[in-house]
């Protein structure tokens, strides 16, 4: 980690966008197909980065969607669906490259969301806080998730 990602991980700040789109390459979501489980591609996350580091990731998630979803209004209108909500989440894990072609052009996303060209959604997968937090009872052992 460079001395500007400790930095922001010290002060609590979001994951840098360079942090975030590898983390988004790394789960892979483009190849994806309907009927993936949430649960196993979570627990991947979960053995892989630690509390602090998966919250910092979910932060930065939460800044490009509100950049999105302000974006998508205008195709949109003030429509509000959860249908919505995936298409833009799923448009974010597609990656960087996708993720700005259609902060230029929303419409994008809108299409996606009405063929159902979309899968739902990549937020799940993303470890909260009480996921780090719920006990393991796998093998009959409990313990806290490693932070």
């Amino acid at each position: 980690m460079n001395k500007r990602d400790q930095l922001r991980e010290d002060l609590n700040l979001p994951a840098s966008e360079e942090e975030f789109w590898k983390f988004v390459e790394w789960v892979g979501w483009k190849g994806f197909k309907k009927g993936y489980k949430v649960n196993k591609e979570k627990k991947r996350i979960l053995k892989k980065y630690g509390k602090k580091k998966a919250l910092r990731l979910y932060q930065r998630y939460t800044i490009l969607y509100d950049q999105l979803n302000k974006r998508c209004n205008v195709v949109f209108g003030g429509m509000v669906r959860d249908s919505r909500w995936d298409a833009q989440a799923h448009t974010i894990g597609l990656g960087k490259e996708e993720y700005y072609k259609t902060m230029k052009d929303p419409t994008i996303v809108y299409d996606r969301y009405k063929k159902y060209d979309y899968l739902e959604n990549f937020c799940y997968i993303l470890p909260s806080e009480a996921d780090y937090n719920r006990k393991d009872t796998t093998n009959g052992k409990e313990k806290e998730a490693d932070e």
